[in-house]
């Protein structure tokens, strides 16, 4: 029995370490998978990478939108990487679609694992994206994000509930789209580009002009713009 168990542990080394070699998680490989997923617009896989914002709405967070937007990441290049330890910082150069002047962009990995043999898998920590706030009047329904229409967050439903609560029995439509005040201020989270933004309603009472919205580059080498304020 002893022999035998020699040989199983013999043979599961043998089949394992190779893999373990050959199959490195690398900084490079981790910061990959988020920067493929901010060029091709893929909501899900970014979802997967990004940080908790309790404070910020991820409503504008699906493929349509971020493929649509009028200013956005097309491309990039690894132009390092510094490892100390168990944790990497791995530096990107990003283009955009309108040629603009390439950003910079730094993402940070860790190890994971254990024990003598462990691994080397690393592991992109969680991406805080730029939030942005937003006036919703409180007649609107919906959001227009880069022509994709989007439910509101959940604060400016709740807001447009109350009002509409508020409204007398057998008022007009007209009076919740005409309550006084922009409304509620909601905080989307987008990534890096910039959105044709608009609120509007189903009954056409409320249809705000569409506003430009910038969201940045987290961990940009030139500073973050502030988040802007539309009211519509």
């Amino acid at each position: 029995m002893r022999v035998w168990g020699g040989v199983a542990l013999v043979l599961a080394l043998v089949i394992a370490i190779p893999l373990v070699l050959m199959n490195p998680r690398t900084p490079e490989r981790a910061a990959r998978e988020y920067l493929d997923a901010l060029v091709a617009g893929d909501a899900g896989v970014l979802k997967e990478h990004l940080a908790a914002t309790p404070d910020a709405s991820p409503v504008g967070l699906v493929d349509a939108v971020l493929q649509g937007a009028q200013r956005r990441v097309t491309g990039y290049d690894l132009e390092g990487v510094s490892i100390s330890g168990d944790t990497a910082t791995v530096t990107s150069t990003v283009t955009w679609s309108d040629g603009a002047k390439p950003g910079t962009l730094a993402l940070a990995a860790h190890a994971e694992g254990a024990g003598p043999l462990r691994a080397r898998s690393w592991v992109l920590d969680p991406v805080a994206l730029q939030s942005v706030s937003v006036g919703v009047p409180l007649g609107a329904d919906h959001l227009e994000i880069s022509g994709v229409e989007v439910p509101l967050p959940e604060d400016a439903e709740q807001a447009r509930s109350d009002a509409a609560a508020a409204v007398p029995d057998g008022a007009a439509p007209e009076a919740v789209a005409l309550l006084s005040g922009t409304g509620v201020v909601a905080t989307l989270q987008l990534p890096a580009g910039s959105y044709d933004l608009a609120a509007a309603s189903r009954n056409g009472l409320v249809r705000g002009v569409p506003e430009m919205l910038r969201a940045d580059l987290p961990g940009a080498r030139t500073p973050s713009r502030s988040p802007v304020m539309l009211t519509m």
